[in-house]
């Protein structure tokens, strides 16, 4: 993606410039345009009398290129376009042109797509809370059924960071009944063929 078409007169490019014209059928932005080019036009103080004066350059309505000066200017802050210019990566790869509009529907997908990961990362982190409860409850449980609290491997005898290991795997037809639980250390459970 070179260039952000953000309406009728105003493009902006990958530099942060910002062309104010007509396109002409060259099929070249940079020569395509009757007024020109401004190199990091919102950096200057007074860039609505430049654009005014382009405007009336080429007959524009002025409110009409401020207005898609202010969107091209959107655009070019958003740190998402700023990725895909600057990555070679992203949905609009490929594209020479694009407009603030399907700008605006790719940020709203990637939106959406960021409240989903959020959405997910607080369901996960619910779910290792909940999780480390019901392990507490296991442990107690088991420690309270007379299971002592050492690696059930027989040439094992650590007895610090144990994990709950099910004899009969979840995947076997196996329970959480404290019949089929045992404390293991992370070598020995590892070691283990839980699979299917």
């Amino acid at each position: 993606m070179d260039t952000i078409t953000a309406g009728q007169w105003v493009y902006a490019n990958r530099h942060e410039g910002i062309c104010i014209g007509a396109p002409a059928k060259s099929g070249e932005w940079y020569r395509s345009f009757t007024v020109g080019f401004f190199d990091r036009l919102f950096d200057v103080d007074g860039w609505q009398t430049i654009a005014t004066i382009a405007a009336r350059h080429i007959g524009a309505p002025t409110d009409d290129v401020l207005y898609n000066l202010e969107r091209a200017r959107w655009a070019i802050e958003l740190d998402i376009v700023r990725d895909w210019w600057g990555g070679a990566r992203g949905p609009l790869v490929g594209f020479d042109y694009v407009s603030i509009e399907q700008l605006q529907d790719v940020q709203n997908q990637e939106d959406i797509r960021h409240a989903g990961r959020a959405a997910k990362k607080l369901h996960t982190k619910k779910r290792r809370s909940q999780f480390a409860s019901v392990r507490s409850d296991l442990i107690l449980a088991l420690l309270d059924s007379g299971v002592p609290y050492v690696c059930a491997h027989p040439a094992c005898d650590i007895s610090v960071n144990l994990t709950i290991d099910h004899r009969k795997a979840l995947s076997r037809g196996g329970s959480d009944d404290l019949d089929n639980l045992q404390f293991m250390c992370v070598g020995h459970n590892s070691q283990k063929r839980d699979g299917p």
